[in-house]
């Protein structure tokens, strides 16, 4: 899957491309492009045809610029908590033959409200079982009751929706024994360019009318609206992958400025001293008064008539090695309190900000569109991942406190080019094991 391993190291970096008439020595500069470069190949190279499938679909929703979206055009929309990863339990409708209630996930669904009508994707290869096709369906026969337990959000009535079920695939399902006598589907074929119906027709027939769904040479999808699946276990390469750029990102970038979540070394204080709080509007003032009196207590005294804060000695808000808070954080830039930002060591992040930053980092925030149950398996794989980072290439630089984690901030050369070449080494091991979402750490 993807490229092969790169092996160059930062020597052969810089000296390949590193600037005309500088010393033969890298720069801080150049540690951090050689670093940088290392995660910086094209996603796609590792992404499934499962998950490039969901995307081009979502691309077909999403008013996005140099693409077709027909689906969005017909008032097709994907629902907040109900598109993605939607695991139905058909309790009622279907059993297995064991009498458990049967189970189908989607890979997508949408809805149209002004039309009454939900369209439910299964991406597919080759391989189709008739089990599932079972399941859909008696989903198609007993939509309404599937509404009604909560599964699909709908605005009207649910016993006026209608459903269609879409079998899409790279390549053509026409022939295969499972669906091609079944006329209750439709099947979709994607080729360079172009989406066409191959077999069956839609309960709306608006849907009829937009095929073939064609685009040019210099159109192309997006294929980072979900970046990877994490149920998908062909993208554990990919999945750990994105972890440890989000991770690199961390410890490289945002030194500047103070941001809840990182520690340092020192202790920050309010100095003892006299703060105007003129320039701070009635709901701000509150709110500051609020945490002064939590932090504070007795040691500082607010002038309400005059908007004046008086600190009669030095005030520490935040003990060294703690992590800057929400209610420090907004003091500090109320009071614009003076931080020494050399005394930044680490940045503190929950799994639930890792997972935020690998799907809401594209002009689509698609978290909002999981399912309950996919963001806690998403929530799984990151913890997994970084428990296996820490105890492998990066355990001198991830570390989990107190149920949170906390990567180190890189700030030197020798440092960075340390952490280089423990992250070249952990790619190495990424892309060398090809390996799956489920390998945890030993």
């Amino acid at each position: 899957m993807g490229k092969e391993s790169d092996n160059r190291t930062l020597d052969f970096h810089f000296k390949k491309y590193g600037r005309k008439g500088t010393s033969t020595e890298p720069t801080y500069k150049d540690i951090i492009e050689y670093i940088t470069a290392l995660i910086s190949e094209n996603i796609e190279d590792y992404q499934s045809q499962h998950t490039k499938l969901i995307n081009i679909i979502l691309n077909l929703v999403y008013p996005i610029k140099h693409f077709p979206h027909p689906l969005y055009d017909l008032g097709y929309r994907p629902k907040k908590g109900s598109t993605l990863g939607v695991k139905i339990v058909l309790d009622g409708i279907y059993y297995t033959e064991n009498g458990n209630p049967a189970e189908i996930t989607p890979d997508v669904i949408l809805v149209n409200d002004n039309d009454t009508h939900v369209l439910i994707f299964e991406c597919k290869s080759k391989s189709i079982k008739e089990e599932q096709l079972k399941k859909y369906l008696k989903l198609k026969e007993n939509l309404h009751a599937i509404i009604n337990k909560g599964y699909i959000s709908v605005i009207k009535n649910p016993g006026l929706y209608k459903s269609d079920v879409s079998y899409i695939s790279f390549d053509d399902l026409t022939t295969h024994p499972v669906l091609k006598d079944t006329e209750d589907i439709q099947i979709l074929k994607v080729s360079p360019g172009e989406i066409s119906l191959k077999h069956g027709s839609y309960e709306n027939s608006k849907l009829n009318n937009i095929f073939p769904i064609t685009w040019g040479e210099k159109e192309k999808p997006s294929y980072d609206l979900l970046i990877c699946d994490a149920e998908n276990n062909e993208e554990g390469s990919l999945f750990k992958m994105l972890i440890l750029r989000e991770l690199i990102s961390m410890a490289l970038f945002g030194h500047d400025e103070p941001e809840v979540g990182m520690v340092f070394s020192e202790k920050i204080t309010l100095p003892k001293g006299e703060y105007s709080l003129e320039s701070l509007e009635e709901n701000n003032f509150k709110e500051i008064e609020n945490i002064l009196q939590k932090l504070c207590k007795r040691k500082c005294v607010i002038d309400k008539e005059n908007k004046l804060l008086r600190v009669d000695k030095d005030i520490v808000i935040l003990p060294e090695d703690k992590p800057l808070n929400a209610n420090v954080f907004k003091l500090i830039d109320a009071l614009d309190i003076s931080i020494n930002m050399n005394s930044l060591v680490e940045k503190e992040f929950t799994v639930g900000t890792l997972m935020d930053a690998l799907y809401r980092s594209t002009s689509i925030s698609i978290i909002d569109y999981f399912y309950k149950d996919y963001k806690n398996i998403v929530s799984n794989r990151i913890e997994k991942t970084l428990r296996l980072f820490s105890n492998r290439n990066l355990k001198k630089y991830l570390r989990k406190v107190s149920g949170k984690w906390r990567i180190k901030v890189i700030k030197d050369k020798r440092m960075a080019r340390k952490f280089g070449e423990s992250c070249k080494r952990e790619l190495e091991t990424i892309k060398g094991r090809q390996t799956t979402l489920d390998e945890s750490a030993k």
